[in-house]
């Protein structure tokens, strides 16, 4: 349980620096919060490389542009240059929602879950996006991605016990600038 706590609170913080990123200036009038009726128009500022520090080690997050009604991520865990997690991310535009699916993996592919974590697209603007699980029995139940006024993506999981109280946790990105060399 720890792992899995742990492996989505990652791809939470991940995801929210790829989706701020993203987001086109001047973009237009958000649909209504709940309504399911965001589009990966609307998640455009998230494309690209996200790196930064936290939940135990070095963090990146990829997310590719949109096409075929799609969104590619992934994500990753470094501790002492060894991978510890990764996940594999996806936002689909479905008729009448955006949903976002992952699941974690440790080296060798080992999948953590059996079926893929599921948020649905409730709230999006310029520069934030909520998810929140369908499911209320899903463990996180929400992940909030907000693009901070210095230009780095926080991605905060909320998790429930319970007793229905609600625990946070996050990790803020940059923009990726040059791609590294090497290992």
């Amino acid at each position: 349980m720890k792992r899995i706590f742990a492996a989505t609170s990652l791809s939470v913080a991940l995801l929210t620096c790829a989706l701020l990123a993203r987001q086109p200036q001047g973009a237009g009038a958000a649909p209504s919060p709940g309504s399911g009726a965001g589009t990966l128009e609307n998640l455009a500022w998230i494309v690209g490389a996200w790196e930064g520090n936290g939940l135990g080690g070095d963090v990146e997050e990829y997310w590719s542009p949109a096409a075929g009604k799609s969104m590619m991520g992934t994500f990753r865990i470094l501790n002492d240059d060894h991978t510890s997690l990764y996940e594999f991310l996806l936002i689909e535009e479905e008729p009448s929602k955006t949903m976002l699916r992952f699941k974690h993996f440790d080296p060798g592919y080992e999948p953590w879950e059996e079926k893929a974590l599921s948020f649905k697209l409730m709230e999006v603007a310029f520069g934030k996006a909520v998810f929140e699980a369908e499911d209320k029995a899903q463990n996180p139940g929400r992940m909030t991605y907000s693009l901070t006024t210095d230009g780095k993506l926080s991605v905060v999981v909320s998790t429930f016990d319970k007793q229905g109280e609600q625990h946070e946790f996050g990790v803020k990105y940059t923009r990726r600038k040059q791609r590294p060399t090497g290992n």
